[in-house]
């Protein structure tokens, strides 16, 4: 699915590189995170910062400015030593980013001190290692040693190389490459998914990078976090009575946090493939959809509207072949935001009637509450009559021109239906011109099986 910033992440993007020039202007070894709940599209914000980052040129040499690193935790949790995977992460970026380097035999070497730190750091876990990818160390040491003798030749003489020499001698020689590195450069390493790890390997990595950066000038590490999880984490390891804010504060100095958003225009970009089932000229209609997804779709992270969405398109197209108006698609994507997001469809029918209690328990958790009621008051749903006991009133859609007096009507047929509505009924005006009036009946009649459907898929 293409990626687009859908729920207007620029401005904290912004904010974010703003920071992030401040501290290279000074050259800090700074840490600090970004703080979201797990789905709110921290990766997301990643990715646009890195691509924002890697246009920036230095005035003093006109090109790129920043080294940046991208270490995704949860890719190499499989290696019980994090520094085997930070060390992996950071020849892959060396790797891939020639143009950083002057001349081949620099990188060469570059890569050579690397990858024999990186040997030291296996022969701590050989036998995890081999256990687990069956690649033992000597295989290993003969891969690294493949094209390489220089860089490794020059460590050696240095450090009196063998595999199993000292772990602190393994960081200094780390912090030796990286202060070299951003002599020229503002490193900026990008910690991904750290949520998604074990509470025992996610501290273990913060530790680990604690290590290695901590005596490096002009680096800057951005750990993207859920600190109530990652609180939980600590505590669970730790103890109850520990202080996490104070135990974080050593590998984190300062936190930016990363709201869930609000869906923007560019939701019908991404979800291209799902609105072109549907034609908005069918039955046109006043109100605008963008401000009815903006809506529904209030205070829910990215991951699950993603779901939401694919669930909807999934059971659309398994129910229907010609296309639809845009009402039906709204209603799809409200029926299963309810289903979803607040554990019952019927929530909603108490919205149509405001003389009911029947439903009235279930309607304070929803955010979008107020906004449907007010909707539904605007709506052009005229009372008609009123039964002689003044407990059933009857309303008429007299026009298809209102998106909410098309979803009153519609949503009252499919959930409610005149038999069970309470105290209220909803009806469609006879002066409604025809083919829109026989669109709605033809959409309550495949709504109620899309309905039927929603309930059965889980």
């Amino acid at each position: 699915m293409e990626k687009l910033d859908i729920l207007n992440r620029e401005e904290f993007i912004d904010q974010l590189v703003n920071v992030t020039e401040h501290i290279s202007a000074n050259r800090g070894n700074v840490s600090f995170a970004i703080n979201g709940v797990w789905g709110c599209g921290k990766s997301f914000v990643l990715d646009m910062y890195e691509e924002k980052l890697s246009q920036i040129q230095s005035e003093e040499t006109a090109s790129e400015k920043y080294f940046i690193i991208r270490y995704n935790c949860w890719k190499y949790d499989y290696y019980e030593e994090p520094l085997i995977a930070i060390v992996s992460t950071l020849i892959s970026a060396i790797e891939e980013k020639t143009k950083f380097f002057k001349d081949s035999e620099e990188k060469a070497k570059f890569l050579g001190t690397l990858k024999a730190v990186g040997i030291s750091f296996l022969s701590l876990a050989n036998s995890t290692i081999k256990e687990k990818i069956g690649l033992d160390l000597e295989t290993a040491y003969d891969i690294v040693q493949n094209g390489i003798a220089e860089g490794q030749a020059a460590f050696n003489r240095e450090q009196a190389y063998n595999v199993y020499f000292n772990l602190n001698k393994a960081i200094e020689t780390l912090q030796k490459l990286l202060n070299g590195l951003s002599g020229e450069y503002t490193i900026v390493l990008l910690v991904d998914e750290l949520d998604r790890c074990l509470p025992e390997y996610a501290i273990k990595v913060l530790e680990r990078l604690h290590h290695i950066t901590e005596n490096v000038e002009n680096i800057i590490t951005v750990i993207s976090i859920d600190k109530e999880q990652l609180a939980r984490n600590i505590q669970s390891i730790f103890g109850e009575e520990n202080n996490t804010d104070r135990y974080l504060k050593k590998f984190i100095q300062f936190k930016m946090d990363l709201k869930i958003g609000t869906v923007s225009s560019k939701f019908m970009e991404k979800y291209v493939e799902y609105v072109n089932m549907f034609d908005k000229t069918k039955m046109p209609f006043n109100d605008s959809v963008e401000e009815f997804i903006q809506v529904i779709f209030q205070n829910i992270d990215a991951r699950m509207q993603e779901h939401i969405v694919e669930r909807t398109t999934l059971i659309h197209k398994m129910l229907f072949s010609e296309t639809k108006d845009y009402s039906f698609m709204c209603i799809e994507l409200l029926m299963v935001v309810l289903y979803s997001c607040y554990n019952n469809i019927k929530k909603f029918s108490s919205w149509l009637n405001p003389y009911s209690n029947l439903f009235e328990d279930s309607r304070t958790h929803i955010p979008f509450d107020a906004f449907f009621n007010s909707k539904f008051q605007k709506s052009r749903l005229a009372v008609d009559s009123l039964h002689s006991e003044g407990n059933y009133v009857t309303r008429i859609l007299e026009s298809a021109s209102s998106l909410y007096g098309i979803i009153a009507y519609v949503w009252y047929q499919v959930e409610l239906s005149p038999n069970n509505g309470g105290d209220c009924y909803i009806g469609i005006s006879n002066r409604m011109n025809p083919a829109q009036r026989d669109m709605l009946l033809d959409n309550v009649e495949e709504l109620k099986k899309f309905s039927s459907m929603l309930k059965l898929i889980k």
